[in-house]
């Protein structure tokens, strides 16, 4: 990340700013010793912030079993945080209209907070209560950092938001390459600029990458990253693959089968238009959701947890959709990987047709996150996929994975020796260009040796052991191991 660059975009006098009755419910809230009329006053003050926030509460999409009149009414209801948190919203979308310019889409900005918003509440009340108040503002400004680039560096960052048009999930990789740095944390750092507490900075920080949040706030970020999927499944042509993303994120964070999703997916695109309409913004047309989930279920087939298998056909679409494709690095993501590596191994074990398998991970990636920050593993990343399928194209049945701080590369009808050969070509070409060390674990399978496995994770888990055999080697090296042979190299 450019420190640099960033204390320029904050420093930045057309930033959006804090109104003042923001400011005082700030400090109020933060106040230990603060009573309950101190902040009712400092609302009533605000005439127009007081009638949208009783308005809000009062609304279908808060369902209160009684009308609160008062404000003093609305903070006994429903608590000094939640107030404080309608009163922040409410204060800061005004704040972002001032920084809207000529070629800014607002409705594309605001359709994606008011959903993203609403749906990550939603979820939250069921899966994690606690955390509803901050998953609606963290959804609603979660995007802050957009707003921020754009006024401190104008044109040349409104080209880089027309990459990503009709996709937000390019924009990070984007905005990477063009200004080695991304919205998330220039979000973050304003919102800590303007002091918002941890529970509403970090959703903002993390929420395209919830699985780095900390431990603490990992249940408030997640539901923030899978309000912005069924954002994505309400409002994106792509549908199906949405959808099925949906499923996956919901599954693996909380346990959550696919039939609470689409009731997710519904209640959200009743309740955004009424959110909508409370904020006085314009989302774009309302969506049918019933429509939405039926027409994506066609074309969607089982969901893969019932059939615990795709056909090549439909890896093939589910990569080429971008349903399961890592918005920083452009490949498959570990599920996508995992379900294709199914496919290939029934497919090359009935062939007797060889499959190989590699486990990369650049030395010291966790030192170079924690040292330099996200960004700059995102950029060693990029850097490693890009150099990886230049390096490797032409092999056959290539597929190439990103895990987490791993990359998996996969190549059908490749014997291992190939593929070592292919691998140790490139840790020379990427330490020498990039100036990363790499460790690398190889193993495969061949016609003698298909009955050693049951499951291709047992071939996953295998290279992975090779990789860990590597490192403890001291890194910088390869190994790979042959299942039914003693043959090994480095």
């Amino acid at each position: 990340m450019d420190a640099h660059a960033i204390e320029e975009i904050l420093s930045c006098e057309t930033l959006p700013s804090l109104p003042a009755t923001a400011v005082r419910v700030l400090e109020l809230s933060q106040d230990p010793d603060c009573t309950v009329n101190e902040l009712a006053e400092t609302i009533r003050f605000d005439q127009g912030l007081s009638a949208k926030i009783l308005k809000t509460v009062n609304s279908s999409f808060f369902g209160l079993r009684t009308k609160c009149a008062t404000i003093d009414k609305a903070l006994v209801v429903l608590g000094m945080r939640e107030l404080r948190n309608l009163a922040l919203g409410f204060s800061l979308v005004p704040a972002m209209e001032a920084a809207y310019t000529d070629e800014f889409d607002p409705v594309d900005y605001w359709r994606r907070g008011i959903y993203s918003a609403v749906a990550a509440k939603i979820i939250a009340k069921h899966v994690a209560k606690q955390v509803a108040d901050e998953a609606f503002l963290g959804g609603l400004l979660q995007d802050i950092g957009i707003m921020a680039m754009l006024q401190a560096l104008g044109d040349p960052y409104q080209e880089v938001l027309g990459i990503a048009a009709s996709d937000h999930r390019k924009l990070a990789a984007a905005e990477l390459k063009a200004f080695d740095m991304q919205h998330p944390e220039v979000g973050a750092l304003l919102a800590r600029k303007w002091q918002l507490p941890d529970e509403l900075s970090v959703p903002i920080r993390f929420h395209e990458r919830p699985t780095a949040a900390p431990p603490e706030l990992k249940e408030v970020v997640c539901c923030v990253a899978i309000g912005n999927t069924i954002h994505q499944a309400l409002t994106y042509d792509d549908k199906a693959g949405c959808l099925k993303r949906l499923y996956d994120q919901a599954n693996r964070f909380f346990g959550l089968d696919a039939d609470i999703c689409d009731e997710f997916v519904k209640e959200t695109a009743t309740a955004a238009k009424e959110v909508s309409r409370l904020f006085e913004l314009d989302t774009g047309e309302a969506v049918d959701p019933t429509e939405l989930l039926s027409k994506a279920k066609k074309l969607q087939g089982d969901p893969p947890s019932q059939k615990d298998e795709l056909s090549r056909g439909a890896i093939d679409t589910v990569v080429r959709d971008g349903d399961l494709i890592d918005a920083i690095t452009g490949v498959m993501t570990r599920l996508a990987f995992e379900r294709h590596l199914e496919t290939e191994f029934e497919s090359s074990r009935e062939s007797k047709s060889p499959l190989s398998v590699a486990i990369i991970r650049i030395d010291g990636f966790a030192s170079i996150i924690e040292n330099e920050g996200l960004e700059a593993g995102d950029v060693a990343a990029i850097d490693a996929f890009e150099t990886l399928n230049d390096h490797f194209e032409g092999t056959p049945g290539l597929r190439i994975g990103r895990f987490d701080d791993a990359t998996a590369v996969v190549s059908t009808a490749t014997p291992i020796k190939e593929l070592v050969e292919k691998a140790s070509s490139w840790r020379s070409a990427f330490k020498s260009s990039k100036q990363h060390k790499t460790s690398v674990g190889i193993t495969g399978c061949a016609s003698e040796n298909y009955n050693l496995f049951s499951k291709p994770r047992q071939l996953l888990a295998l290279a992975y052991r090779t990789l860990d055999a590597a490192e403890k080697a001291g890194g910088d090296t390869l190994r790979t191991f042959e299942p039914g042979s003693d043959k090994r190299a480095a």
